[in-house]
Formats: structure tokens, C-alpha cells, sequence
């Protein structure tokens, strides 16, 4: 067996085992491109190994580059945390809410700030409002508008 097949199987190890242990996709990317020189250096054994470094690092730099961006995406997406959880329920204002200024609402029993868009005209005690957005420990409200049915 070639030095080479050994040096590209284990940095294939090696970066499984950080991105197992570090989740987050920290090496997946040079997995992928020394598998791609591990397979090179299958069929060219210690020869062209200036070929099986330019392609592990071109392999691995297009897949940084390329698939870790639509990863990342896909995965915040389906990672909603508990406050993420909170947007499109209903709550009711507790203390008023003014454009500019921060007011109060009340979900599940827990006070919350509150703000309106700017634009939006001054929300009252006891109504009721939908949560369209969390910033930090406040909320973004508006109004809440039962649809006709």
C-alpha cells in the first residue's frame, strides 16, 4: 500500500472524527476531498502527488464554497428554538404599545416588551395582538384582525 493512501485515509478519519465531535460543519469539506484524493491515490499509488493535493483542496474548497451555504439555510430552518416558537401566536397587551415606544403583553402567564412598526397606530390595554417577530427579549406585535369566515 502507498504512504499516500494511508496520509488521505487518515485525514478522511481524522476530519469525520472533528466534525462528529464538533457538530456544525466544521471539516465535513475536507472528508469529501480526501476522499476524492484517496480514490486518486488508489489508481496513482505515491506518483502525481501534487495532483492529489490540488484536488483535495479544489474538491474541498468547492464544497465549502458551494453546498455549506444551502446546508446552513436548510438547517436554521428547521431549527426553531423556543422563543422562535412564539411568532404567529396570539397575545394580549398589557400595558399600551406605542409606535417608539415599549409596551407590554402577556403569553402563557409571561410579561413580555412589545414594539410596534412605527407606522402602526397605538395598540390598548386588553387587546389582543399577534407576534410577528422576536428581537432579544422583546416582541414585534400588531394587531391582532379576526378573518371574516
Amino acid at each position: 500500500m502507498s504512504t499516500m493512501l494511508w496520509v488521505w485515509l487518515g485525514i478522511f478519519v481524522v476530519s469525520l472524527v472533528i466534525e462528529i465531535l464538533i457538530p456544525g460543519l466544521v471539516s465535513l469539506w475536507f472528508s469529501v476531498g480526501s476522499l476524492a484524493s484517496l480514490i486518486l491515490a488508489i489508481f496513482l499509488g505515491d506518483k502525481l502527488i501534487w495532483l492529489q493535493i490540488i484536488v483535495f483542496v479544489l474538491v474541498s474548497a468547492a464544497f465549502v464554497l458551494l453546498i455549506r451555504p444551502v446546508l446552513l439555510k436548510n438547517r436554521k430552518k428547521n431549527t426553531l428554538t423556543n422563543v422562535d416558537s412564539l411568532v404567529g401566536k396570539v397575545a394580549f397587551v398589557t400595558e399600551n404599545i406605542k409606535p417608539f415606544e415599549v409596551g407590554t403583553v402577556k403569553l402563557h402567564g409571561i410579561t413580555w416588551n412589545a414594539i410596534i412598526d412605527d407606522n402602526d397606530k397605538e395598540i390598548e390595554r386588553n387587546q389582543k395582538v399577534i407576534i410577528e417577530d422576536v428581537k432579544g427579549n422583546t416582541l414585534k406585535v400588531k394587531l391582532f384582525v379576526k378573518e371574516e369566515e
